[in-house]
């Protein structure tokens, strides 16, 4: 009898931890990897990261940008965000419709938009491995000003590099979907 008792204690104690094993996204969570002030400075460099985008947007736009420099511009976009299939909100139209990065940049592509960010701010919640930023952008085309409050994810995972001959896990910020709030 006491054996069974046993084998049926060990048998459920080996169930429970198996299912606390499974725990593997707390993993990849941003504040069981980072201090506080380390997601800050992540988080700074995400905020320059949007300035950064919004200004690629804005040379894409120009009629007076070459078609060279246009495609390293798209590739220097490309490399800013999670992948290319990003949603946006497409800020160039009266509706709220939300499209594919690659259809706004056809959409904006010699239109001489100008884009610039303004109050730029984090949340502070950081459980996974993403956060929010929300910020004003003013967008301009022939004098005409708009301007719209923005919510952008922004994703913060490790990537594997390539260093020479070494390969390291880099924790890399990529820009992710962007609505108008």
């Amino acid at each position: 009898m006491k054996f069974t008792f046993y084998i049926t204690v060990l048998f459920f104690i080996s169930f429970f931890g198996f299912s606390q094993s499974v725990a593997t996204p707390k993993l990849l969570a941003i504040e069981s990897n980072f201090s506080v002030e380390s997601v800050k400075v992540y988080q700074n460099n995400a905020n320059l990261k949007i300035e950064d985008f919004y200004n690629y947007l804005s040379l894409y736009s120009q009629e007076n940008t070459s078609e060279e420099l246009k495609i390293e511009v798209k590739k220097n976009i490309f490399r800013l965000v999670e992948n290319e299939t990003i949603l946006l909100s497409n800020f160039t139209i009266a509706t709220d419709e939300t499209i594919l990065l690659l259809n706004f940049l056809a959409a904006i592509n010699n239109k001489n938009y100008t884009f610039e960010v303004d109050a730029i701010q984090n949340t502070p919640s950081t459980e996974f491995n993403f956060w929010i930023t929300n910020y004003q952008l003013k967008i301009t085309q022939n004098k005409k000003v708009k301007i719209v409050n923005c919510s952008q994810k922004v994703f913060f995972k490790p990537v594997q590099k390539t260093f020479g001959s070494k390969q390291k896990e880099v924790w890399t910020v990529f820009l992710s979907t962007i609505n108008v709030i």
